[in-house]
């Protein structure tokens, strides 16, 4: 598991739009460092992160 802390920070006090979103799940991907191997490349893997990251969001945003 990872926190983006800094990407948290980023979004306090923000409304979360789609754009806001979208910045925020690409900040996060760009933090990580993952892990290239055979069960999957570097590159997916920081798909993942931003993918889940704007669904998350996402989902909290439409709780609000």
């Amino acid at each position: 598991p990872y926190r983006a802390n800094a990407v948290e920070k980023s979004l306090e006090g923000q409304l979360l739009t789609a754009e806001s979103i979208a910045a925020a799940a690409k900040r996060a991907a760009n933090r990580i460092d993952p892990l290239n191997d055979i069960h999957a490349s570097a590159e997916y893997r920081a798909h993942l992160a931003r993918v889940n990251t704007q669904r998350a969001l996402q989902l909290a945003a439409s709780r609000i």
